[in-house]
This record gives C-alpha cells, sequence and structure tokens, in this order.
C-alpha cells in the first residue's frame, strides 16, 4: 500500500488483527537505517506477524528516500525518518479506528521513533526501543568503521578514513544525515516524552539513556536482550536467524 503525501508517497504494509477480539492498540514499527535495515526485514514481517495475532493493527513501512518508498537516498535523513514515522502513525489509526498506538523501532529506528513522539500531534501511548543508537556521533564512527572493515575485507586494500563516511557498507550516508546523526543524543532528549518506555537492551546499549528518559519524566523499564545469537552479523543474515526470545519480549511490551 501507499500512503502520505502523493509527493513524496511512503510504501507500507497493513497487518490486518487476526483475533477475533481485536486490541485498540496500533503498532508502528520504525526500521534501522541501511545494511541493518536488510538484516531486519525477516525479523519485523515475524514481529508484525506475532502481533497481528494477538489482535493488534500493525502497519511496517519504508522511510521516505529509502526501501520502496519515493525519493532518493540522498534525501533520507534522520528529520525525514521521524516525519515519516507520523504519516505512518496517522494512517494506521485512521485504518484501525484505535485510539493509541505504540512505536518500537530497532536501532536507528528507536532513534526516530523518539524523535518523532517529541514532535506527535497524537502523543504514542508507549515506545519499545530495541537496542537503541543513543549517540549519533558514536553510530557515524561504527557505520565508518563497518564500511571500511568490509573494503578491506573484500579487496585487501585498506581504504582512506572519511570523516563523516560518505557511505556505509552501500548505502548513502547523505550529509544532511550525516549532520543530524552528528546532533543525535539521546542521553539528552528534549521536547515530549511519552509516559511508557521500554528498552530493549543489546550487549552495547548505552544506559544514559535510560536514565535521562527517567528523569525527562517517562516510566522507564529496561530489559535484557537474552544474549541470543546476533541478528546483525553476516552469519545470522545468510542462516535467517531470528533471536526469538528477544523478538517475544518485543512483542509483549508493545502490547502490554
Amino acid at each position: 500500500m501507499q500512503f502520505g503525501d502523493s509527493r513524496r508517497a511512503l510504501y507500507g504494509v497493513y497487518h490486518a488483527p487476526q483475533s477475533r477480539q481485536a486490541r485498540p492498540r496500533a503498532v508502528v514499527l520504525c526500521n534501522p537505517f541501511g545494511e541493518e535495515a536488510v538484516r531486519a526485514f525477516r525479523i519485523y514481517r515475524l514481529l508484525a506477524e506475532r502481533l497481528a495475532e494477538a489482535g493488534a493493527h500493525v502497519l511496517r513501512f519504508d522511510y521516505y528516500g529509502t526501501g520502496d518508498s519515493a525519493g532518493d537516498c540522498a534525501e533520507a535523513d534522520l528529520g525525514g525518518f521521524a516525519d515519516s514515522i507520523l504519516e505512518a502513525q496517522t494512517e494506521l489509526l485512521d485504518i484501525s479506528g484505535a485510539r493509541d498506538c505504540a512505536f518500537v523501532g530497532l536501532r536507528l529506528g528507536a532513534a526516530a521513533a523518539v524523535l518523532a513522539a517529541a514532535r506527535a500531534a497524537t502523543r504514542p501511548a508507549l515506545l519499545v526501543l530495541w537496542d537503541p543508537i543513543v549517540s549519533g556521533r558514536d553510530y557515524l564512527h561504527e557505520l565508518a568503521a563497518g564500511h571500511r572493515h568490509a573494503i578491506k575485507t573484500q579487496t585487501g586494500v585498506e581504504p582512506m578514513q572519511a570523516d563523516p563516511p560518505g557511505e556505509a557498507l552501500g548505502f548513502l550516508v547523505s550529509p544532511r544525515m550525516a549532520n543530524d546523526l552528528a546532533a543525535l543524543n539521546l542521553a539528552a532528549p528534549s521536547g515530549k516524552t511519552p509516559k511508557r518506555i521500554s528498552i530493549v537492551a543489546g550487549a552495547r546499549t548505552d544506559r544514559s539513556i535510560a536514565e535521562a528518559l527517567g528523569r525527562a519524566g517517562a516510566e522507564v523499564t529496561w530489559r535484557e536482550d537474552f544474549g541470543e545469537a546476533s541478528w546483525n552479523s553476516d552469519q545470522a543474515l545468510n542462516a535467517f536467524v531470528v533471536p526469538a526470545r528477544t523478538l517475544e519480549q518485543v512483542a509483549e511490551d508493545a502490547l502490554s
């Protein structure tokens, strides 16, 4: 399905409730960025199906400038991701008739969900942040390091270091995106914060985000990711590995 402004049309997949007793909850799934979005595709499809089976209305979608949505990758930026989430929220509430909505975001999608919630006219009832990116500057360094490692592994040549990176594993990091990431710091949130936030922490998740969101007035639940095999690895991508217990925890929190 396509939705949103015709000049900035977004592509999404709506998962209708499969239970006879549909929940009033609508859930918007917010993608990671770049290669991580590719790796998370199957996980998000399974998560959407699990939520729909439990009776929720679910929308997974591509941000403007990514995937099958309109726009060029050079136009993609973090602020635009947040705007796309708000368009997805409006569309899903309209389709479902639900009164409240949860945002579930993985990695950079979690950061975009926090930014979207701060701008939302209808504040989401809940945020579920799965292994969120806390520091955009650290994430830029991570993208650059991963890109250099991939090139060296494949070619044997040590590439020149670019700061900020212009590309990350085949995905453009536009100047606008780099600027947005350089300014991102979820340990110092600004704007409105949902009352309830669940953080499903990865091995490297900075706990400062929970403390900061708590100081901003949110009721924050911190959960570990069960230490399952990383979904974000070449081995997992090739083997279609899904962190089943963590996925179940994310689904449970989104429905709470």
